[in-house]
Formats: structure tokens, C-alpha cells, sequence
């Protein structure tokens, strides 16, 4: 009664709260129609699937330990004398996820991971506990050590990271932690998001790495059970080691999407990390080194269309890419009759162009430009009153000269940019 009283009494007055201020007890009066939009049941597995295992919101990604609540969780439903406490536990926290994730936008905007679950954890804190405390053989310690130092591990690189920047991540982009550990890997493309309205496709994706996990640790129970291995240690590197790397040969089963776009980031890296007092490059399948022109060669980019396909931005023919620091020549090649006053230019943003040319429209068309530090220029050709029906058949751009910045050269040679895009509409 002691309890419960003080909990009534501010209930009370907040739902009188709302009654007060806009005549109904309604909490979610504030917002509006935008809870019969936007608030709706249908969102609950959506939302729930995100806030447990989102590339870049999900707590499951960030702080695997707390998977050992659901083994609490089991051990004491099991035990009669902890049930009705477990029930009560699990009914509310039940109860607080399908509140929460009906809300569309269950990642709460531009936050830390998991940022709606924050009141839950204390909740999760006695099935740990219990977890932990039953964790008697050799594969359960294991589980318990590998999932502990994963959980710290994450958590001394983002909040550690300068500004917090690798714990905050654009919701429809690539997490930045992911990002930051892959380099120009597609890794991100392994993992499911539950960010967009199709929830349904990335289960696909999550499907492989549970699977893998439950084929470690079924592996690592029978090994356990049958006293073939000893070092908790051992087990907790081999485990962790074995279910990323039969996540990743499952998932490599599956089409990889966007595989232009994944070359296309590994060029581009290729060019920032150009530096050959300190590093030299190393050609895999042929197993020898890379002289400057065999550089020129891996890196330069390639964009294709297919003359039937839409255009989106119809002022953009490619871009931004995100370019080191140097001098730069960009080449368009222009197919059909020449729009009348029509210009093609070089820009960073719409009101920052860095390279213009007007007519008349040669072909190629030469912009030169330097970046005295690296940017993302996008390269558009524009008409300025018109639509015309020419169409960029293929643009080039070459760095002109090296660059020096702190005793560090830039990409001696050229890069190159083909594209093949249909009559793009000038305005």
C-alpha cells in the first residue's frame, strides 16, 4: 500500500493533467491527428524486431549481454518459486514494448541505440542476475564472458569517440559504428534495418546471423556436455570468432545489392588513403604490388545507365563523391544536338560551384578545378532555360597534379568517372 499509493496519486494527477489542459485524459492529446497516423498497432513488430536488433539502434548490436535476460528469463519460469515474479516482470515489460513500438518512428529521432528500452533495464536487471548466477559449465561462463566484453568493448568505442560521433547514426544511412569498423567493406550490407516501411525484407537479412548463432552454441552445449572442452576463454574467442564468420559466408549466399556502389566506395577510398611514404598497394588476385599507374587503374570509377532507365535528378549526372584534396579536370562527353544556353559546371552545394562552362558546348567539355581540401562535388551539366533532348554519354575527371598536405602526396595521375545517362532534361 506504501507503494502503490504514491504511484496512484501521480497518475492521477497527471492524467487530470491532460483533462486540464485540453479537456480529455488522454496522453497522447498533445499530438493530435498524428497518433491515428503514425501510432498504430500494425507498427508493434516492426518497432519490436528494431529496438532488439537494428544495425544502428538495435540493443542487441550495441549491448549483446543483455541476450542474457531471456536466459534468466527461461530459469525462472522454470523455477516455481521465482514464476509469479518473472510473470510480473515480463508482463510489464510486455506491456512498455507495445506501448512503445507502435510508434512509427520507434528509433526516437537522433539518439543513442535503443533509446526507447532505457526504462526497461532495470527490469532486465533480475533475469541477468539469475543468468549469471546459473552460468555452471564451461559453454555458459563462455556465453556470459564473450557477451560482457562485446557490450564494453562498443561501449568504450562510442561513447570514447570524438563528439560521441559513433554513437549517433543516421536513421536511413549506414550506422556509423559499422562504418567506422568496415572501411570500404560492404558489411553494412549484412546486417537488417528496420527503419523503413518494409520491414518484412530485413528479416531476410537477420535470419542468417541467428541461425549462426544458434549453431555455436548448440555446437559449443554438446562439446560442453560431452567434456571436450575446458577454457572458457578459448570457448568465448572461438565461439564469437565462429558465429561472425558463419554470419558472413551465410549471408554471402544471398545477391549482394548495389554492387556498383560498392566498388564505386572502395575506389574512392582507394584515393583517400593514397600515400606512398607509408603505404604501398597490393594487388590480391594477382599477388603483387601497385605502381602509381596500376593505382590510376583499380581506382578509377565507372557509372552506367541503361539508356531506358529513370532519370531522378535530371541537374545531377553524378555525385557527390567525396574527393581528396588536389587539382582536378573533369571531361563530359555530350551525345545529340547541343542545348541552346545550356552550361555544365562543377559544383559543392548549388550556390558553391567551383567549375563553369557555357557556350559554346565543345565536346569533350574540360572543367578544371582545384580542392585545396577534400569535398564532395557533385558534377552537373545544366541548362538554363530549356529542356533539349543531348544526352552525357560519359564524363571523365583526373587529378592534374599532386597535392601536399602535412607531408602527405594525393593521387598523381588521373581518376576517371564514365557515365552513361539518357537525355537528361535541362531547365
Amino acid at each position: 500500500m506504501a507503494l502503490a499509493l504514491p504511484i496512484g496519486v501521480s497518475g492521477a494527477a497527471w492524467l487530470f493533467s491532460f483533462y486540464r489542459m485540453y479537456g480529455v485524459f488522454d496522453p497522447e492529446a498533445p499530438y493530435g491527428s498524428y497518433t491515428r497516423t503514425f501510432v498504430l498497432a500494425s507498427n508493434i513488430p516492426r518497432g519490436a524486431l528494431g529496438l532488439l536488433f537494428d544495425e544502428k539502434f538495435g540493443l542487441l548490436i550495441y549491448s549483446p549481454v543483455y541476450a542474457l535476460a531471456g536466459a534468466g528469463a527461461w530459469i525462472m519460469l522454470r523455477d516455481r518459486a521465482q514464476r509469479a515474479y518473472a510473470c510480473q516482470l515480463l508482463i510489464v515489460i510486455v506491456a512498455f514494448l507495445a506501448s512503445t513500438t507502435r510508434l512509427y518512428m520507434w528509433w526516437g529521432g537522433s539518439s543513442a541505440p535503443a533509446r526507447f528500452l532505457v526504462p526497461m533495464i532495470p527490469l532486465a536487471a533480475p533475469f541477468m542476475s539469475v543468468a549469471i548466477a546459473n552460468a555452471n559449465r564451461v559453454a555458459a561462463r563462455a556465453l556470459v564472458i564473450s557477451t560482457l566484453v562485446l557490450s564494453f568493448a562498443v561501449a568504450a568505442l562510442t561513447i570514447g569517440s570524438s563528439s560521441k560521433r559513433l554513437l549517433y547514426s543516421d536513421p536511413h544511412g549506414v550506422p556509423a559504428l559499422v562504418r567506422f569498423l568496415q572501411g570500404s567493406a560492404p558489411f553494412d550490407v549484412s546486417l537488417p534495418t528496420f527503419t523503413e516501411e518494409n520491414w518484412h525484407a530485413p528479416i531476410a537479412l537477420l535470419a542468417p546471423w541467428v541461425l549462426a548463432l544458434a549453431l555455436v552454441l548448440g555446437s559449443t552445449t554438446l562439446l560442453d556436455r560431452r567434456g571436450a572442452i575446458r577454457s572458457v576463454y578459448w570457448s568465448a574467442t572461438i565461439g564469437a570468432t565462429g558465429v561472425l564468420v558463419i554470419g558472413c559466408l551465410l549471408t554471402a549466399l544471398r545477391a549482394t545489392p548495389n554492387r556498383a556502389g560498392i566498388v564505386v566506395r572502395g575506389q574512392l577510398d582507394l584515393m583517400a588513403a593514397y600515400d606512398p611514404w607509408h603505404l604501398r598497394g597490393v594487388d590480391l588476385t594477382h599477388v603483387k604490388r601497385l605502381n602509381d599507374a596500376d593505382l590510376l587503374a583499380a581506382a578509377a570509377i565507372s557509372f552506367r545507365r541503361n539508356t531506358y532507365m529513370a532519370v531522378g535528378n535530371p541537374h545531377v549526372l553524378e555525385g557527390p563523391l567525396e574527393l581528396p584534396e588536389g587539382r582536378y579536370e573533369a571531361r563530359v562527353w555530350l551525345e545529340g544536338a547541343r542545348p541552346p544556353e545550356s552550361e555544365a559546371f562543377v559544383r559543392l552545394t548549388d550556390a558553391v560551384p567551383v567549375a563553369r562552362a557555357s557556350l559554346p558546348l565543345t565536346n569533350p567539355l574540360n572543367l578544371s578545378f582545384e580542392l585545396p581540401v577534400g569535398a564532395r562535388p557533385c558534377r552537373s551539366p545544366r541548362g538554363a532555360r530549356h529542356r533539349c533532348g543531348s544526352s552525357v554519354s560519359r564524363a571523365k575527371v583526373r587529378s592534374r597534379h599532386t597535392a601536399e598536405r602535412h607531408g602527405r602526396a594525393h593521387w598523381p595521375g588521373e581518376r576517371e568517372l564514365r557515365c552513361v545517362r539518357r537525355r537528361p532534361h535541362l531547365s
